[in-house]
């Protein structure tokens, strides 16, 4: 048993998830191959070992592209760089949209917070006079403001400089 053909059968059952093993073997002898259930059981366990055309064949029946050929054959190395990178990814697009709800938020503050934005509205706007929040809660609101600067901060600088 390879060490190589047992990663490539633990990527195969990975790949093909909730497609049973009946039903890949009868879709590879739709294509002319000669599987059975015990055929991808062994590819699957390393018994037995995965020609390229029938790996090509094998991604066509679960839906899947040539493209997936280097996913089949990576190294349980590969496959858990490529597991941090998804989450590395992830988080990236998450801290994006969090940088973007953190400067929508500075905006409303700061527009809360200008004497000259509220008179604006009260006079061009709404006419609606503008009722002061109470001093604590104005004080929190400032200081929030400030402290967020810092992530605006660093939020613009990962925009500009790592994406």
């Amino acid at each position: 048993m390879n060490d190589k053909n047992v990663q490539i059968g633990k990527n195969l059952e990975r790949l093909r998830r909730n497609v049973s093993r009946d039903v890949l073997a009868a879709k590879m002898c739709d294509k002319g191959y000669r599987w059975s259930r015990a055929t991808v059981f062994n590819i699957e366990t390393g018994e037995r070992a995965l020609k390229l055309q029938e790996a090509i064949d094998v991604l066509d029946c679960l839906g899947l592209g040539v493209g997936y050929l280097p996913t089949l054959v990576q190294s349980k190395a590969d496959d858990e760089a490529l597991r941090k990178l998804d989450d590395l990814e992830l988080s990236i697009e998450r801290m994006k949209t969090a940088v973007i709800d953190l400067e929508t938020c500075r905006g409303q503050i700061e527009e809360y917070l200008n004497e000259d934005v509220r008179k604006k509205r009260f006079y061009e706007e709404e006419e609606v006079p503008f009722e002061m929040p109470s001093a604590p809660v104005l004080k929190r609101l400032r200081e929030a403001f400030d402290e967020s600067r810092i992530y605006a901060d660093f939020g613009e600088y990962v925009e500009t400089h790592l994406l």
